[in-house]
């Protein structure tokens, strides 16, 4: 039977050509995310190891001093008294005491080389051989004062910077302008990944990043026979508290974790693609098989006649499947490394950060697609298999098709009846939470749709797809009429293949229907909540520092302005990690910042008073007039009078506790506290301020100035870059679709080919027959998308109700230009599909194709 099978393979390779290419897509999907996965693997790891290299033990302080005030007082920071006094400990080899933060390179085009979070600044630290063994000078010398830096020889290289040469860099505030004496070999991983290097003499680097004399980081190699635990016990006996201090194998363990981890999320997301590209090619699958074993009842009866048992047949069909299987999961390998090597520049595309490196393939990769793409195509082939098998010899030898029964539609309809009850109600109860803990019913409800409705999909072709003979009778006369006859003659098989360009095409709406909703949310909000012209922030989230806050407010043409800066109060009983405080300017926050208030005033808010919101005044039992207790981070306390409560809902802007800059910044124990976004309302008759406050913000790379259109475009922007992402992604499966209806029509042509033969004896010329067969796919492509198009919608529905409770301005939104370019695409597919199924069947012999069997 083996040997029955591959024969049948070899007979029938065309008819089985559109399944093994079913499969090759989906498994090359599955393959190319591992192989992908093990690549970005294979990269960070080998980052991790170059950043750990020769690291023993690791100090650390809690926090980078000159950031954001924090929840609690700072503790002590590592100074030069420190790293002294580690070195000076026993088994201690060499010690490196480093202070880093944000610095990045700016380009001529005033954008930033390493980007917003990968752009680093740390001191060159000479080794008694006078180099830094971590960042070794290539030309030129070390840096010697605060005008001069060094760079890494790729961002010299990328902004075409020489020995000499003036060099714009940003830290904090405005640019700056350095003079370039060093060009140096950047040896940590992270630097190997895309990021920037700028070195700095220690003291600048201390002035920037830091305090003078104080560190952010010492590092140290222990001597040969020191263990790295004990080196650890005796550094942690020494350093105040507060300080971290971790072994290096430690910080492998957790690095590895966390690699670990984010590779596997990433995985599971492309997977899931993945798993639906599958899930649709087993419908191709099924749907091949079946129509095999229709036409070929006369060979299997044969079989059965000469003594074949059903087991016999049964195992054949699957062997068939099996063999199938193997060959187009080795063919989607291959095709896998292709999309492995395409992804991280797909997702770079789409505003991305991922690293590219050598591609890493796997025993593990090949063995899973091999696994994957057997069993699917197996799985898919069962049901048509054990259809086979029931073919009585007799019943077989007199009978070329034998009609569908009725119990199997009707068992079909109970069962999807079933289905759709439960998924609706999955649907309501999750839906009506209106609160993102509703988001397991919903997505189980909507997987359950799905299936119900593939399931109810036969009951729906026949009498839609015969309803739609007479329009296309009208319009295309009698070949309109059979195109809709030979869709409604099989309601399964139609099904089948329209039922997996559904499932794509209702991924496709869903998402589209609800990031658009969202988008429409917004813009809602922007309209109704946003008093500001426009609105400064940094996009690594450093925030404007005090000179650019101030050259702002007194830029020309401004009328008014706040700056919303965060702080945090010490932790209470109340607050474990402190209270969030936002600071602001009262004169301008009034006019800027529209609160919905519950009690009280926004006018109230002055020096020695606060604007709550509704949770935290629950949580403090506090009214307006209440007097609260502040802790703030330099250990000193304040009563702070209630002078309003805000509602919470919805609110874009703020969910803090809102206190005047000057009543908590002398609390701050010195700190500098950025301002994370600043509002800006023109004066009455001043034109675009677009420039001149660029210009004001120091015209750093990081800094980004929106009126309300760049605003609205940008989050637009946002929307429109993920869901065209998600189509990328989901195109797969679209692809698999019309390789279904290619594949179905090419065996429809197949075994009607003595009817087509008789419609030609009878006159029906070539472009008659060819119109036929597209109309044909035409109409089952549309049914499809109707569907999917349909079902969509209706879970983005309920989904949309998970944010409701937390924005309110949610409403759900059909875009019918989408929804009217996805019918459009079907109508393509239809076509396309049809090129060369109906080019076949045009060519036909009539008196050949008559005395066909």
């Amino acid at each position: 039977m083996f040997r029955t099978a591959w024969r049948n393979i070899l007979a029938h390779k065309l008819r089985l050509l559109m399944t093994a290419l079913a499969v090759v897509c989906g498994i090359a999907f599955v393959s190319g995310t591992l192989m992908f996965g093990d690549s970005y693997a294979s990269v960070r790891k080998k980052a991790v190891g170059q950043d750990l290299e020769g690291v023993s033990v690791q100090v650390t302080a809690d926090r980078i001093p000159g950031g954001r005030a924090m929840a609690e007082e700072a503790p002590p920071l590592l100074n030069d008294k420190v790293a002294k006094e580690i070195s000076g400990l026993p088994g201690v080899q060499a010690v490196r005491a480093e202070v880093s933060g944000f610095s990045g390179v700016v380009d001529h085009k005033n954008k930033l080389i390493g980007g917003e979070y990968s752009s680093v600044g740390a001191n060159h630290i000479a080794g008694t051989d006078g180099r830094d063994a971590r960042h070794p000078l290539l030309s030129g010398r070390a840096p010697t004062g605060p005008g001069e830096i060094a760079v890494d020889q790729e961002t010299a290289r990328k902004g075409g910077f020489r020995l000499g040469d003036t060099v714009r860099v940003v830290t904090d505030g405005p640019t700056q302008q350095k003079k370039l004496v060093g060009i140096t070999a950047a040896n940590d991983g992270s630097f190997a990944l895309g990021a920037s290097l700028t070195l700095y003499d220690t003291a600048t680097a201390q002035a920037l990043f830091a305090k003078p004399g104080q560190f952010t980081q010492i590092t140290v190699t222990a001597a040969k026979g020191t263990g790295q635990r004990a080196l650890a016990d005796r550094i942690q006996e020494l350093v105040p508290d507060g300080i971290r201090v971790e072994t290096g194998e430690v910080l492998a363990a957790q690095q590895a974790k966390s690699l670990a981890k984010t590779t596997r999320q990433l995985n599971i997301l492309l997977l899931g693609f993945a798993g639906v590209s599958l899930f649709v090619g087993a419908f191709t699958i099924a749907n091949t098989f079946t129509m095999l074993v229709t036409q070929r009842t006369r060979e299997i009866a044969l079989v059965r006649a000469v003594g074949a048992t059903r087991k016999q047949v049964t195992r054949a069909i699957l062997a068939e499947s099996f063999l199938i299987g193997v060959v187009s999961s080795v063919a989607g390998f291959v095709l896998g490394t292709g999309i492995a090597v395409g992804l991280p520049k797909l997702i770079n595309g789409f505003g991305g950060s991922l690293p590219e490196g050598p591609l890493v393939v796997s025993p593990t990769s090949l063995l899973c697609a091999l696994a994957v793409g057997v069993l699917v195509t197996m799985a898919a082939a069962w049901l048509p298999a054990r259809r086979a098998a029931r073919i009585a010899p007799v019943q077989a030898l007199s009978t070329v098709e034998t009609p569908a029964k009725g119990r199997s539609l009707a068992v079909r309809a109970v069962l999807g009846g079933v289905l759709a009850a439960v998924a609706l109600a999955l649907l309501a109860m999750g839906a009506a939470t209106r609160d993102i803990t509703g988001q397991q019913p919903v997505m189980a409800g909507g997987f359950l749709l799905l299936i119900a409705a593939i399931a109810l999909t036969p009951l729906l072709a026949g009498p839609l797809l015969t309803l739609a003979g007479a329009p296309l009778r009208r319009i295309f006369g009698i070949c309109g009429a059979f195109a809709a006859l030979n869709a409604a003659r099989n309601p399964r098989r139609t099904s089948a293949t329209a039922s997996a360009l559904m499932v794509g095409l209702a991924l496709m709406t869903s998402v589209t229907v609800g990031a658009l909703s969202v988008q429409g949310g917004l813009d809602k909000m922007a309209e109704k909540d946003q008093r500001a012209d426009y609105v400064l922030s940094t996009s690594n989230g450093v925030g404007l520092d005090a000179a650019q806050v101030s050259a702002v407010a007194k830029t020309p043409g401004v009328g008014a302005s706040t700056a919303l800066q965060e702080a945090r109060t010490r932790p209470t009983a109340a607050y474990e990690y402190g209270m969030p405080l936002q600071l602001v300017d009262p004169a301008g926050y009034r006019q800027l910042v529209n609160l919905k208030m519950l009690s009280g005033s926004i006018d109230g808010l002055r020096e020695g008073t606060v604007l709550l919101p509704d949770h935290a005044a629950r949580m403090l039992n506090a009214n307006v007039g209440s007097r609260i207790e502040v802790p703030y981070p330099d250990r000193t306390s304040g009563h702070l009078e209630v002078a309003g409560i805000y509602s919470t809902e919805g609110e874009p802007l703020s969910r803090t506790a809102v206190a005047t800059t000057g009543t908590v910044t002398p609390h701050l124990g010195g700190e500098k506290v950025h301002a994370m976004t600043m509002l800006v309302k023109a004066a009455a008759g001043a034109g675009d301020l677009t420039p001149a406050l660029a210009k004001a913000a120091g015209d750093s790379p990081l800094v980004q100035v929106k009126d309300r259109d760049a605003m609205r475009k940008d989050a637009q922007a946002n929307i429109y870059m993920t869901l065209n992402m998600l189509y990328g992604l989901l195109a797969m499966s679209v692809l698999i679709a019309v390789l279904g209806i290619v594949n179905t029509l090419a065996l429809s042509v197949f075994e009607r080919t003595r009817e087509i033969g008789m419609l030609r004896a009878v006159g029906l010329q070539q472009r008659g027959v060819k119109l036929m067969i597209r109309l044909e796919s035409v109409v089952t492509s549309l049914f499809g998308a109707a569907l999917g198009i349909g079902l969509g919608t209706l879970i983005a529905a309920f989904a949309g109700q998970l944010v409701v409770k937390s924005f309110p301005q949610y409403a759900l939104v059909i875009p019918w230009g989408r929804i009217g370019a996805f019918l459009a695409v079907a109508l393509l597919i239809g076509i396309l599909a049809a090129l060369w199924p109906a080019r076949r069947a045009a060519r036909l012999n009539p008196l050949e194709a008559i005395k066909a069997e």
